[in-house]
């Protein structure tokens, strides 16, 4: 068969098409394994070894005062000003509620009572005493002593004292006094600032009597010019030349005397408005004075009466004792009305003293801090009333100091001594002085008393309650056999694993292959962690992929393109 020219091109682009198809799978089967690796991920990984570790316990906590101290109310008042704030820091001493003077419902209870027990007692001393003929003498002297009684009570309500009266009075000059030391320290302050003013005033005087000092020579030089050498025209108009000048000089040194006398007048108005309020807060002392004088002597008063009135009741008990015995044989049991008095006077002894305890308190218009520290819960304001034993304020007492717990576990809390210092970290408070943190206590976890134990720590510094703190604290060290860095280790809903690059062969080469190896953290530091499980020594661990990495997964090595 003859071939035509048609043919030979066809059977050529068929022979070019077989060579680039081999050359092509030439490439592929030699370069095949180089194009997967690449598309594998890439991870870095490191041997495990043994080794020390220093771990570090890690937890977070508030920060809680050791000590509060709640302000209680005594009784029912009624609260005319909280002058401190949440927050604001408080000295013993400093008043913390104004109150008004009402009188409380308590103290008016106990007058009602005490007088209700006075008068109880009277009735039956009436009973006791009233005149059956053979008694009819010793009945007037019991009526007598009864009018003495009577008398003397009279007397005592009469004298208008009130401790509540004395504290106001105690309290309004020890304001005045107060004023009269803000007073005495603004006049300092104001005599200070006269100071600059004086001296430029006096230098402004100074320098114009100088001017005036050359005016008068120069007046006089002429004077003397005109008399004696009245023909010396050149001379004397010289002269006249210079008393203008003269005159000129002392006009202008006129203007910063005005000056420094403005600036004088200015500052001296501090000084005579401070001088003036001394003078009024030492009369208005002297009257607080007066006013607290003669409260006292209204309670020195009401002292005397009320003995007067003690002895009066005295002597008509002894009396209506001694009439009870008389009438022992008049069908009267003087050993039941003997203890039934004695029983009533000391329920009336009781009751006094509840109301001069009452009046006392009552008294008291400020409540003050009995502490050092700060406030940190308010429960009451202006207008608000108190009840009795009600905590109107919550105060943290700085001397006390401040702690602050975490929770461990127990292998963490055992190897860890009470005294150890912990480094501190504020968190979003990062600004103040440093803190320290003493381990100060181990209790077990009510949470978890088997599993967990609580570490109580001292805090030291500039610190309050309420912030949040974090603790890190070195523990012993010690030694372990498999060691892996904390970048290596993964967790999932079946715990702790790491990725063990395994090696398998190929057939061009070998592959590796990302195993899952289950581990237990046994304790661990910044950058290392001890584990036990499926490692064994110089195991191969993945710590970094460029993907993400699944056990089973083929992988490549940084070091191995």
């Amino acid at each position: 068969m003859i071939m035509t020219d048609k043919e030979v091109p066809k059977r050529g682009w068929v022979k070019n098409a077989a060579i680039v198809f081999l050359a092509a799978m030439l490439v592929l089967t030699f370069f095949s394994n180089t194009i997967m690796n690449r598309m594998l991920p890439e991870v870095h990984a490191q041997y495990t070894q043994s080794g020390t570790i220093t771990a570090r316990i890690r937890g977070q906590g508030t920060v809680v005062a050791n000590e509060i101290y709640d302000v209680v109310s005594t009784q029912t008042r009624t609260v005319r000003d909280v002058r401190v704030r949440i927050d604001d820091e408080v000295l013993t001493g400093d008043v913390l509620i104004v109150l008004t003077g009402d009188i409380s419902a308590e103290l008016e209870l106990a007058q009602d009572q005490l007088h209700e027990l006075e008068l109880r007692l009277e009735k039956r001393l009436l009973e006791l005493t009233r005149p059956d003929g053979t008694l009819a003498s010793a009945n007037r002297d019991i009526q007598r002593l009864r009018n003495s009684l009577n008398e003397a009570q009279r007397e005592l309500g009469r004298i208008p004292y009130s401790e509540a009266a004395i504290n106001q009075a105690q309290n309004a000059l020890n304001r005045a006094r107060e004023a009269l030391v803000q007073a005495e320290g603004a006049l300092r302050l104001a005599q200070e600032g006269l100071i600059g003013p004086q001296r430029e005033l006096d230098a402004a005087l100074a320098f114009l009597g100088e001017k005036e000092g050359d005016v008068f020579d120069a007046r006089e030089w002429l004077s003397y010019l005109l008399v004696e050498t009245p023909g010396a025209t050149i001379d004397i108009e010289e002269a006249r030349q210079a008393l203008r000048d003269a005159e000129a000089e002392r006009d202008l040194a006129r203007w910063p005397v005005s000056v420094a006398q403005a600036a004088y007048d200015i500052a001296r108005e501090p000084v005579d408005r401070a001088m003036q309020a001394i003078d009024f807060e030492r009369g208005n002392i002297d009257s607080r004075q007066t006013e607290l004088s003669v409260q006292i002597g209204f309670r020195e008063q009401w002292n005397s009466a009320n003995a007067t009135v003690r002895m009066a009741q005295q002597a008509l008990e002894e009396a209506v004792h001694n009439l009870s015995n008389m009438q022992a044989g008049a069908d009267v049991d003087a050993s039941l009305e003997e203890i039934e008095l004695r029983e009533l006077r000391r329920e009336i002894d009781e009751k006094r003293e509840e109301v001069e305890g009452l009046q006392t308190d009552g008294g008291i218009f400020e409540i003050t801090s009995m502490v050092n520290g700060v406030v940190r819960e308010i429960f009451t304001q202006g207008n608000a009333t108190t009840g009795i034993d009600e905590v109107l304020m919550r105060i943290e007492v700085v001397d006390r100091g401040y702690s602050l717990s975490i929770p461990v576990t127990n292998e963490q809390a055992s190897r860890v001594t009470v005294g150890d210092q912990a480094e501190v970290d504020r968190g979003w408070w990062g600004w103040g002085e440093a803190l320290t943190a003493t381990l100060i206590g181990v209790r077990n976890d009510p949470q978890n008393p088997i599993g967990n134990r609580i570490l109580h720590f001292a805090i030291s510094g500039d610190v309050r309650g309420g912030q949040q703190l974090n603790i890190v604290m070195n523990q012993r060290s010690e030694n372990f056999n498999i060691i892996v860095p904390r970048s290596a280790l993964r967790t999932d809903a079946n715990g702790d694993f790491v990725l063990v690059v395994e090696s398998r062969t190929g057939p061009l080469s070998n592959r590796f292959i990302a195993t899952r190896a289950n581990v237990t953290v046994i304790t661990s530091d910044d950058t290392n962690a001890a584990v036990s499980g499926e490692l064994s020594g110089w195991d191969f661990v993945i710590t970094i992929s460029s993907q993400p990495v699944e056990p089973g997964m083929q992988i490549r090595l940084a070091d191995n393109p």
